[in-house]
């Protein structure tokens, strides 16, 4: 595989500062971030370090001195080379640099300025470091250098060196983009000189073997961007691997390449169990060791997450998306490897078994090759909360699902490897608070609980808790988000009977008293600070200053016929929670029923179907609490919606209502719920406040003289507004609209990314049988009606349709009358102009006015104008009032399209 070749090596001394020398070992950099793979595979080649506390500072400049020792270093000249006098006035022998810029200037990478000078500790400019780089891949004799910069410019585009960079010529450039650069030209094309004496040839050459890598470095590589090989087994998962080597194989079926296990240099930089089911190039030294991967899998093909379902063929993840598999599939559970990725395993839960899908309820790890699943792993094993590390002992002490301790004992353990956020590290890196899981040694010969590879992670979320959300009533589904993100619960899956297990716990007294957490306690986050330990990239722990209350009570929507009793089931009720969502819970005999001021207790069959009897046949609002299992613990019916309505208007301010001409204060978690027909949903406060006076409704006030809960009839969300959309962006969990409405401009996210073009848009309604497809078909110029849901998302948009589909040219404009006189295209039968006229509103009122808008440049944003702005001979869209409005017949909007 290898080659023996002549390197030219200059000798001496110096060490260079500025966190620029190369050390003996390879290091990682806290702060690399983006740049982490361009400055690890320097690092590797021992053309860069960082600073002594761990860094790279990717953003600072960096000297013109500093980067002429790293263009001379990446030529795989000798990086001692002593000071020493040279041609420029301001570098003499006393400068650190001086040898470095005497062997650049040998190399014909660098020339200085035309003053005799070449100011090394001035800042390199993004347009001199692109230069020296170009230079040194040998292009300098076909660029024009009358013209400079924009000669070597254009070469670091056309080869690829300033690929990931924005280029700005004459400002200084960032440690962290000349970095990217000088890395990108490590595997560039390069100029030779092919041609001597009277006949000079220069050509460019395209051949791997005379790269800067290979031919100045001694690199060579397995696999590369065309050609790849995928890393099928490291030491994380192999019986067959010591934990410095891996195992490749070629993704072609005609590659160059053989398929390999390869040795990895001592102290790399880098943990190749990261690299575990990736496509990839790995550069190897002249011992044939590897010393860097390059990843060519992208982003877009790593799938993290839980597998929520299968349908005999494809995997569906918690987000709803489904894979196939693949012909050739790499599939890895618990560190061994699974020979059918399709298969169905056993599992016991609390002494009854269930035959599931492999994968199923499992955190995965999946790389996609052209769409399908081409490697899937999953850890199943349980993650656990460090309490303390002897690094002498080699023992770590660790809570599970309460403050109970247990001890993990790796003394007897050989060669355990520990993996910190996703880098090598040891048992003295691991802190208390972090979360670990363990993978167990599957090696012939190894212990029953011997341990072969910790997965750690510290990762930390610290903020104020700004929503509690649920997709149903089960503690899995529930997440909270704080600043802004969302963070879902490692919790259960409970999917067509497969129910298997996982652990969220949480502390209010800094893990002195650790439990399991309820939905209670998650109900009572809302509002305040905490810390969100988090695992595979869902909560796993829970630090909050607040203890939990077990008998926060929730108040909910008991619709009618929602109440059933079997000898199967038990005690079972369908609720409507305040976020809209439908939610059941069961009641056990501990169950407290309140009744007339009496606490009852069911626990036969016979008096269950009593509390059926009595709840099913009418809707009521409830108070109900649960228990740490999430069944009913108390149960109280508080209202019954019989006919006795109230008139209920709120204030301006929408922190008090009045009922039947009395005021009473809102309470700040006030339940709010719209009636329409025999169905419950929940209701926009934003609209509550618009609104004011709520018509007819329900409402329970408590003993303090607090609303809790209020049902409205059809009045606060049933009339949906509308406007034209003037942009539209995409955001994490859906996208986000701004619309003039009413004349203002307003913005609104969506609560999902579903559309039906034309017809309604559902967010996250449970039960919604309409068809949708992407939010995309709502475009910037779409004139729409939309409503909002209780967190002030749009919960339903429809695109609306102009009048009679046409876009009509105005022949005529009465503006005494604001009457206009339109005609689409000629009839194709009759060969005539078919004339209408429309009549704009006159109302003073914003609900009820007419609006115009431009459109007529479709690359901006349509803007507001008036009725005189509209011309004769203008083409436009007509969207008319509703059947039903005040103003039906007349014109709302008019767009300007042409």
């Amino acid at each position: 595989m290898r080659r023996v070749k002549g390197l030219v090596f200059l000798a001496v001394l110096a060490m260079m500062v500025f966190g620029l020398v190369a050390v003996g070992s390879a290091a990682t950099f806290s702060d690399a971030g983006n740049y982490a793979e361009p400055v690890s595979a320097l690092n590797a080649l021992k053309i860069v370090d960082g600073y002594p506390d761990g860094t790279i500072k990717p953003d600072q400049p960096i000297t013109r001195a500093e980067f002429a020792k790293v263009v001379v270093m990446e030529l795989g000249l000798n990086a001692d080379i002593a000071p020493a006098t040279t041609q420029f006035s301001d570098v003499d022998s006393t400068h650190w640099a001086g040898g470095m810029i005497n062997v650049a200037v040998g190399q014909g990478i660098i020339k200085g300025y035309p003053d005799g000078t070449f100011r090394p500790d001035a800042n390199v400019t993004y347009a001199e470091a692109i230069t020296m780089l170009v230079r040194m891949l040998g292009y300098a004799p076909s660029i024009d250098e009358s013209t400079w910069p924009a000669g070597y410019l254009a070469k670091a585009a056309t080869t690829g060196v300033a690929d990931g960079v924005r280029v700005k010529a004459d400002e200084a450039a960032t440690r962290g983009d000349v970095f990217r650069m000088a890395y990108n030209a490590l595997d560039a094309d390069v100029m030779l000189q092919t041609g001597w004496g009277t006949e000079i040839v220069f050509e460019e050459s395209k051949d791997f073997e005379d790269t800067i890598l290979y031919d100045k470095l001694d690199v060579d590589r397995v696999g590369d961007e065309d050609d790849t090989v995928r890393i099928i087994a490291t030491p994380r998962v192999s019986k067959n691997l010591d934990k410095d080597q891996v195992e490749v194989d070629p993704v072609k079926n005609n590659s160059d390449y053989d398929a390999d296990v390869l040795d990895i240099i001592a102290n790399a930089n880098f943990d190749v169990n990261n690299y575990l089911g990736y496509e990839a190039e790995c550069w190897l030294n002249d011992d044939d060791e590897v010393i860097f991967i390059k990843s060519h899998t992208s982003a877009n093909d790593i799938v993290k997450g839980v597998v929520d379902g299968w349908d005999g063929s494809k995997l569906e993840m918690a987000n709803g998306k489904k894979y196939d598999f693949a012909d050739e599939v790499y599939a890895y559970m618990n560190g061994a490897e699974v020979a059918n990725p399709k298969a169905f395993v056993t599992r016991t839960v609390d002494g009854d078994d269930y035959t599931v899908p492999t994968w199923l309820g499992r955190n995965c790890t999946i790389i996609l090759d052209e769409g399908e699943i081409a490697f899937i792993e999953a850890i199943k094993g349980e993650s656990l909360i460090v309490e303390s590390v002897d690094v002498d002992d080699e023992t770590i002490k660790y809570y599970f699902k309460s403050d109970s301790k247990a001890t993990l004992d790796l003394s007897d353990n050989d060669d355990y490897v520990v993996v910190r956020d996703g880098v090598n590290a040891t048992l003295a890196d691991i802190e208390e608070g972090d979360i670990i899981r363990t993978v167990p040694n599957i090696k012939e010969g190894a212990d029953e609980d011997d341990v072969k590879y910790i997965q750690v992670s510290s990762q930390k979320v610290e903020g104020t808790v700004e929503e509690v959300g649920s997709e149903s009533s089960e503690v899995s589904d529930y997440y909270l988000v704080i600043d802004g993100e969302k963070y879902s619960l490692a919790g259960d899956v409970f999917e067509n009977d497969y129910y298997l297990p996982a652990t969220v716990t949480i502390t209010t007294d800094d893990n002195d008293t650790i439990d399991e957490v309820t939905i209670n306690d998650l109900e009572d986050l809302l509002g305040e600070d905490v810390t969100l330990s988090i695992f595979a990239g869902t909560v796993r722990h829970i630090m909050s200053g607040k203890d939990s209350d077990s008998e926060d009570d929730l108040y909910m929507v008991l619709p009618q016929g929602n109440t059933e009793f079997n000898s199967f089931e038990g005690l079972r009720f369908k609720f409507v929670n305040k976020n809209g969502d439908n939610v059941t819970y069961y009641a056990t005999d501990d169950t407290e029923f309140y009744e007339d001021g009496d606490i009852n207790e069911y626990d036969t069959d016979s008096e269950k179907q009593i509390v059926e009897n009595t709840y099913v046949d009418n809707d009521w609002i409830v108070r109900i609490t649960l228990d740490n299992n999430g069944d009913l613990d108390e149960f109280e019916a508080v209202v019954k919606m019989d006919g006795d309505t109230k008139a209920l208007v709120a204030d301006d301010d929408s922190d008090r209502l009045k009922i039947d001409g009395k005021w009473y204060a809102l309470d700040d978690n006030v339940a709010l719920f719209e009636k329409s027909g025999d169905d419950f949903d929940d209701a926009s406060w934003k609209s509550m406040q618009d609104t004011e006076n709520l018509g007819e409704g329900y409402a329970y006030v408590d003993t303090d003289n607090e609303v809790k809960a209020i049902v409205v009839l059809e009045q606060i969300s049933s009339d949906a507004d509308r406007g034209i959309v003037t942009a539209k962006s995409k955001t994490k969990d859906g996208y986000k609209l701004t619309l003039l409405v009413n004349g203002e401009s307003v913005t609104y996210e969506t609560d999902g990314d579903s559309v039906v073009k034309g017809k309604s848009y559902v967010g996250d309604n449970e039960g919604s049988t309409k068809t949708t497809s992407s939010v995309a078909y709502i475009n910037k110029g779409d004139v729409v009606s939309f409503e909002l849901n209780a967190s002030d998302e749009i919960d339903e948009i429809t695109e609306l349709e102009p009048y009679e589909d046409e876009r009509w040219e105005v022949m005529d404009i009465d503006s005494k009358g604001k009457i206009l006189t339109l005609s689409p295209n000629v009839d194709e039968e009759t060969n005539e102009a078919i004339e209408v006229t429309v009549v704009v509103s006159d109302d003073s009122d914003p609900d009820d006015a007419s609006y115009y808008f431009d459109f007529e440049n479709t690359t901006q944003a349509p803007k507001a104008i008036d009725f005189g702005d509209i011309s004769e001979g203008d083409i436009v869209q007509v969207f008319m009032f509703e059947d039903g409005d005040d103003n039906e017949g007349q014109v709302q909007f008019i767009k300007i399209v042409d």
